[in-house]
């Protein structure tokens, strides 16, 4: 369930840039199809996001510095964001993660059956990042 804090499910994709991560640093497949925060209209305007401005997503794992993509392709109360991205965050400082991995927001705790983080989705917010 959502909270006052984190007000929004957060859920991965599959982008259609990369495979899993393989491609994720190809500069023009990024240009072409960049990792963003898609947000519906009505949850951008109520935050004063616009489409490309540059945001932050958090959970109670982490955070991710990354832009939005306002589109209709989402339902309000739901921020989509594309897993693939390689996780680049000075883990002896701020931890803030720019490179966009969607697994920073997500429990590092392994699913038994995948032998892996098993989570797709998580609860957490989108705020606009002044300057």
């Amino acid at each position: 369930s959502t909270t006052e804090e984190f007000p929004f499910q957060i859920v991965d994709f599959h982008h259609k840039g990369t495979t899993h991560s393989t491609y994720a640093a190809n500069p023009t497949l990024h240009k072409l199809a960049p990792f963003q925060a898609w947000i519906n209209p009505m949850d951008a305007a109520s935050r004063g996001i616009a489409d490309n401005d540059k945001v932050r997503l958090v959970s109670a794992q982490g955070e991710i510095r990354t832009t939005a993509k306002v589109t209709n392709r989402v339902i309000p109360g739901t921020i989509m964001y594309p897993q693939g991205a390689w996780h680049r965050a000075d883990m002896q400082g701020d931890r803030i993660d720019h490179g966009g991995c969607s697994n920073t927001l997500t429990s590092r705790h392994c699913n038994p059956v995948s032998k892996g983080t098993g989570q797709h989705s998580v609860i957490g917010t989108i705020e606009k990042v002044e300057g």
